[in-house]
């Protein structure tokens, strides 16, 4: 990811493989965060507009807007993207507390929620068949059911 641009790339046995790139001049957000690219082709974006809590924008091969929402906390990290281009993230609520959403495109709500225990941040995580997994950075593992 560059700006408003995704670049498709692969790695060979040797090499990596630089792909198509794809800009989303119409974005109108003022910093990108993370973005990518589902099996769909639809490109998402986690963008900042520089105050206030992020949002998240997904956008067609054509690149037009499918769905926006904002996401309910700061420090936000894509974790996993999953099928029908869910996005599952976490971030801290001002009062530090980590939570863990799943987010689909066209919706203005979540799919489900879940607060975490302790004051820590969400360092990473895995989306498996039926689980979402989160790790903070006190050491704590948390297994999510995804269907919530």
């Amino acid at each position: 990811m560059s700006g408003h641009n995704i670049t498709a790339w692969s790695v060979n046995e040797s090499e990596v493989q630089v792909g198509s790139t794809i800009t989303y001049p119409d974005a109108g957000f003022f910093l990108s965060l993370d973005a990518g690219i589902t099996r769909d082709g639809l490109a998402w974006f986690l963008e900042s507009g520089g105050r206030g809590n992020p949002d998240i924008s997904w956008f067609d091969t054509g690149g037009s807007p499918i769905g926006k929402i904002s996401v309910p906390h700061e420090e936000s990290r894509v974790i996993a993207v999953g099928e029908e281009a869910v996005i599952y993230l976490c971030g801290t609520h001002r009062n530090r507390r980590p939570e863990c959403l799943a987010l689909e495109p066209g919706d203005d709500e979540p799919l489900w929620q879940v607060q975490l225990e302790g004051r820590t941040a969400v360092v990473g995580g895995a989306l498996v068949p039926g689980l979402f997994y989160v790790a903070t950075q006190d050491g704590g593992l948390y297994a999510i059911g995804a269907g919530l």
